[in-house]
């Protein structure tokens, strides 16, 4: 029988860390939630790492979910070295706790002597995608080398420009150009590789290609040629040469999930935890989904749509914004939405200031999750006042 929330799990968290506030009544909602699925919208400062950290610890601790059966993935290697450093530290130190509650005995002590939080899957889906592919290949397959970013654009120098003299191209060179709303200053080789990597990139984080660009009227017939040729050439060096860059990593795992090559991987997962949802692409958004698909495992996002930072990088905030509707869609799941609004980091001014300056852009409004309240503070927290000073010709 799981242990209970307010009969053993806050004492043992009151016990652990007497400084810390215990969850407000959203963040409660959202630790405790068993559904299908959680939308967790979190404002700046409002704890989602203490939440989502302390989600997982729950259902490990108390709701007995195997820690290797937990996925638990954010969007920088920074924040995922910091998720994992939270749920180890506070992890053994809860443990602890709850088997210092000698009210707690039988199976449910057994399970808590013998749980190892070290276990939990935690990382970025790159990262993780890596390890997966690796750890699940055919006998005497050779394990996948991911390149770095310096070779990626060195082998599209190579291939994709300087294969067939591309780079001395009048025509591509005036659609990359036109692409990077370039005016012609600054214009070089450089500048045209970057361009053709982006292209690559989005059509590997978008699941589209080079013929779909043309039917949408998006790519002239006189370029088109051109590009398919140079870009053919760039994946036909990695491949030949057996390396992947992140972009056909994670392409090449999503495949292998829809064909079942990865069930002996996946299958184990009952719970699928997304840090910083808002910036996830299309590709990284399926990877979730067909894992939660194959598994059955709960899955729950978190993010804030206003932190919104890597679309240069094939971030598309509207998957967050949508997630209920998309996943309804895609898996005939209903997501619970829970929204985290009070800031424990700032003081008011700066609240007060961030919130006026959101919502001042009328147009920017459309761009967030429907009904989601405004920031506060927990209470009054003086500050220095926010003092904006603007020149008559800044823009």
């Amino acid at each position: 029988m799981p242990l209970d929330y307010e009969k053993h799990f806050l004492p043992a968290y009151d016990r652990a860390f007497p400084k810390r506030p215990r969850p407000n009544p959203d963040q409660r909602d959202a630790i405790l939630h068993a559904g299908d699925a959680l939308f967790l919208v979190a404002g700046p400062g409002s704890g989602k790492t203490t939440v989502l950290t302390l989600r997982i610890l729950f259902k490990v601790l108390c709701g007995k979910v195997p820690p290797n059966a937990v996925l638990a993935t954010t969007f920088t290697v920074k924040a995922a070295a910091e998720l994992r450093s939270r749920i180890l530290g506070w992890g053994f130190v809860l443990r602890d706790q709850l088997l210092a509650d000698k009210t707690i005995g039988g199976a449910d002590r057994e399970w808590l002597q013998s749980v190892d939080v070290n276990q939990v899957t935690t990382g970025t889906l790159d990262s993780i995608c890596r390890e997966v592919l690796s750890q699940n290949r055919a006998p005497a397959e050779q394990p996948p080398v991911v390149v770095d970013e310096f070779l990626s654009n060195s082998v599209m120098l190579r291939s994709g420009l300087f294969g067939g003299g591309r780079y001395q191209d009048a025509t591509l060179d005036a659609w990359l150009m036109q692409i990077a709303g370039s005016s012609g200053w600054g214009w070089n080789l450089g500048e045209k590789r970057r361009v053709l990597s982006s292209i690559w990139d989005r059509l590997q984080q978008d699941l589209t290609n080079v013929n779909s660009l043309s039917a949408k009227g998006a790519l002239p017939a006189t370029v088109k040629p051109i590009l398919v040729a140079a870009l053919s050439d760039y994946e036909k060096e990695l491949t030949t040469n057996h390396w992947l860059d992140f972009g056909m990593l994670e392409r090449q795992v999503l495949r292998d999930l829809q064909a079942g090559k990865l069930d002996s991987w996946a299958k184990r997962f009952q719970q699928v935890l997304v840090d910083e949802y808002q910036d996830t692409n299309l590709l990284q958004e399926q990877i979730y989904f067909e894992v939660a698909r194959r598994t059955g495992a709960g899955l729950t996002v978190v993010g804030d749509d206003d932190q919104s930072l890597y679309r240069f990088r094939g971030a598309a905030v509207e998957l967050f914004r949508e997630f209920s509707t998309r996943l309804k869609t895609a898996l005939k799941r209903t997501a619970k939405p829970v929204f985290l609004a009070i800031n424990y980091r700032s003081t008011d001014p700066i609240i007060d200031f961030s919130d006026l300056f959101i919502r001042r852009d009328v147009d920017f409004q459309s761009e967030r999750v429907a009904g989601k309240p405004r920031i506060v503070s927990p209470g009054k927290v003086p500050g220095l006042p926010i003092l904006g000073i603007f020149g008559s010709g800044s823009v």
